[in-house]
Formats: C-alpha cells, structure tokens, sequence
C-alpha cells in the first residue's frame, strides 16, 4: 500500500485536469451558441425598432395634421356665430325702427287719415318684411349647413382612426388571393382607391372621375386611376400601386438572408412601379390641369413602411419624377383636405350671395325712406287742405256753416245738429238773427 500511493496521486491529477477541460470546452461552446441566438434576437429587435419608428413618424404627422384641422374648424365656428350673431342685431334694430316708424305715421288724431293711408304704409312695407324673412333663412341655411359640416368632419375623422385596423384585417385576408394575378391585384388596389375616395365625402362626378379617359399630344389614351377636382380648375391624378408577392415572401421568410432578399425584391418592386408612372407622364395630359406631380397610392400601408425603412430615399428619388407616394393613411388625410377645400369653396360663394343679398336689403330700404319722406309730405299737403277746408266752412264772417246755422232761427227743425266742434264762436254763443245778411260774403272758393 505504501507503494501504492505515489501512483494514485498523479493519476488523480490527471483526471481533474482532464474534466477541467471538458467543462471549459462545453461552458466555450454554450457561450459561442448563446452569443449567436443573441446576436440574431438583437437584429431582429432593431428591425422592429425601425419599424415602429417609421410608424410613429407617421402618427405624429397625423396628430399635427389632426391639430390644424381642428384648430381651423374651432375658428370656422367661433367666425360663423359672429356674423349670425351680427345679422340677428341687426335684423332685430330693424324690426324695432320699423316698428317705432310705423308708430310715429299711425299716431295721426283723425282716424279717417289714419286708415286711407294704413294700406299703403303696409304695401311699402311689405317689400322689406319680405327681404328680412328672407334674408333670416338664408343665415339659418348656412348655420344648418355648417352644423352638417362638423358633424361630417366628426365622422371622417373616426374613420381616419378605424382605418389601420381594417388595413391589417384586409391585407390578411386578401394576401393569398392577390399574390398570384397581377390584373386581379390592380382591380383590388383601385377598389382600395375607390373606397377610400368615397369615405372622404367626396362626390363622384363633381369632386373627382375614376378611369376617365386622357389623351397626350401624341393622341395615345391613358386611363389613370382617379381625376381628383380642386377649386380654380385644377387637377390631382392618382395611380394605384400593388407590390404584393415580395412583401409575403419577406414575411413568411425562414431566416434573416432570406428577409432582407425578399425585403430588397420589394423596394425594387416599388422603385420599378414609379419608373413606370413616371414614364406615362401623366401631369402632361391633354384637358388636365393638374399640379405636375401624380401621387402613387400604395394599398398596404406596411408594405410602404418596410420599403422606405429598407431605403429612405425612395421618397426623394419618387419625387424627382414628379411621383408623390401615398399610403391609406396619408391619402386619407389628403383628401379630407380637398374636402374642406370644397366647403370652404362653397361657403365663400355662399358669403358672396349674403353680401349680394344684403346690398339689394340696403337699396330697398333706401328706397322705402324715401317713399317715407313722399308719404310725410303727402300726409303734410293733405293736413294743409283739410285746415284750409275746415277754415273755409267754420271760420271768418258769413262763412258757410254760420249760414245754415241760421236756418234754424228761421223755424227751420233738423232732425240732426251741428256739432260745436264745426260752429265759430258766434254761432256758439247763439247770436241770432231775424233773418240773413244780405251782404255776408261767400265762402272763399
């Protein structure tokens, strides 16, 4: 045993070292194998974060463009029950000039000059009445009008923010369906287009045509997707845009080679559908107006955000050749501006009428002062001939109602007398006499 011992001690050493190894070669191992796992979650998460910042880019621009909407509307508004507010005083002072007017004609002491001229004060009037309530519907046509507007604008807006939603239900169940015929992808990007055009509120036929269409200088016909109409005879051209297949391909990938293959096989998809547009130069057809640029609306909003994350200057290089690029989202906010455009349009010609309305208002009651002033020195003249009739029957020696007076002394009995209002003071009196004087004079003719 004592032999022995020497022997074992080595031996064990060897061992140790042996298993000190082949734990460290293990623990080596396992560290290569989690650094790689690391390594691809650590992509995969930066993508993600890209990703979620181009989303983010996006929905702010919406909140900014969602503030100035609604900053505009609140001073719409806050203008609109100003002029109301307005009109109503003033239709309110006219009413109470009208009324204290035609109280000052109508306070005359002889009821029989009162009612001949009654009807005609009320024919001046009549004109003016009518104006007025006319005038009245017309503002409380355009606060009607401009309540529809809020409540339109409210419902847009709601629809703006269930439209993500739908985008990524549509595309899902949609995929399968497009990736093989590309004539069935463009009917659906358009059907998408048509869609979007109809929530905004605007009318087909009036604010904008799909698949009208266009000659160039060449006399070839185009067809472009949709003609959008602006105030001053301008013009929008929209194309619809679907790259689909790359896009799938990137999602349903295996690994990240493969992803950032099919990922480069759709912004070249992209980059190659605005060479086309580009190349139909559409701004340049013949009968169209437009802004010298055609927005290229792209139907799946993801498949736009993972283009401009791959490359960020397919933007800039789009624009050079005149190309707008628009998803859902931002055509949706585009056209709900047009749409405004419209009503501001139709609310500035609606002004113009009001202020039409109320000059013609104003020369009609110019003109009735002045048939006031001719109905004063009417009611003047009259009031001067009745003093002077009035003078001639009652007033001065031998006048005519003396005379009849004195039939009475003469045994004539009337069945009625004269009124002391109509008798001179002579008469009054009762002065008599045996019978008339020969030499009274006659009354003045």
């Amino acid at each position: 045993m004592e032999h022995l011992e020497p022997i074992y001690f080595p031996f064990t050493l060897i061992t140790l070292s042996v298993a000190a190894a082949v734990v460290f070669w293990i623990r080596k191992k396992l560290h290569t194998f989690y650094g790689e796992e690391n390594t691809k979650i650590s992509v995969a998460l930066e993508q993600k974060e890209n990703e979620n910042l181009v989303l983010k880019a996006d929905n702010f621009k919406i909140n900014q463009d969602f503030a100035v909407l609604s900053a505009e509307k609140r001073e719409r508004e806050k203008s609109n029950l100003e002029k109301i507010a307005l009109l109503q005083n003033a239709e309110n002072s006219l009413k109470i000039q009208f009324e204290n007017l035609a109280n000052q004609i109508f306070t005359d002491n002889q009821k029989k000059l009162k009612d001949a001229n009654k009807e005609s004060v009320e024919m001046l009037l009549s004109p003016v009445r009518q104006q007025l309530t006319d005038f009245k519907k017309k503002v409380e046509d355009i606060y009607d009008n401009e309540n529809r507007e809020r409540a339109t604008l409210r419902t847009e807006i709601d629809i703006l923010k269930n439209l993500n939603e739908r985008i990524g239900v549509d595309a899902l169940n949609l995929t399968r369906a497009l990736k093989g015929d590309s004539k069935v992808r463009g009917n659906w990007g358009e059907m998408q287009l048509e869609r979007l055009l109809e929530e905004s509120g605007l009318v087909k036929g009036r604010e904008y045509d799909t698949q009208t269409a266009y000659k160039n200088i060449e006399g070839k016909a185009f067809f472009p997707d949709a003609i959008i109409h602006l105030p001053n005879n301008k013009h929008i051209i929209i194309d619809s845009k679907v790259s689909l297949i790359a896009y799938d391909r990137h999602h349903a990938a295996a690994d990240d080679v493969q992803s950032n293959l099919f990922a480069k096989e759709h912004v070249t998809s992209m980059r190659n559908h605005i060479k086309e547009l580009s190349n139909k130069n559409y701004e340049k057809l013949v009968g169209l107006n437009s802004l010298e640029l055609v927005i290229m609306f792209v139907p799946i909003e993801p498949a736009l955000g993972l283009a401009v994350s791959k490359e960020p200057t397919i933007w800039s290089d789009a624009r050079k050749k005149q190309i707008i690029i628009a998803g859902p989202n931002t055509l949706m906010l585009a056209l709900l501006v047009v749409n405004n455009l419209w009503q501001t349009e139709k609310q500035t010609l609606n002004a113009e009428k009001i202020a039409t309305d109320a000059a013609s208002l104003y020369d009609k009651f110019a003109g009735f002062l002045g048939d006031m002033d001719k109905v004063g020195t009417s009611l003047e003249s009259a009031r001067k001939a009745f003093d002077g009739a009035k003078n001639k029957l009652v007033s001065g020696s031998g006048n005519l109602t003396t005379k009849i007076e004195k039939f009475k002394s003469l045994g004539v009995n009337p069945k009625k007398n004269i009124e002391s209002k109509w008798l001179s003071d002579s008469d009054s009196s009762r002065e008599s006499s045996p019978s008339l004087d020969a030499n009274s004079q006659e009354p003045e003719s």
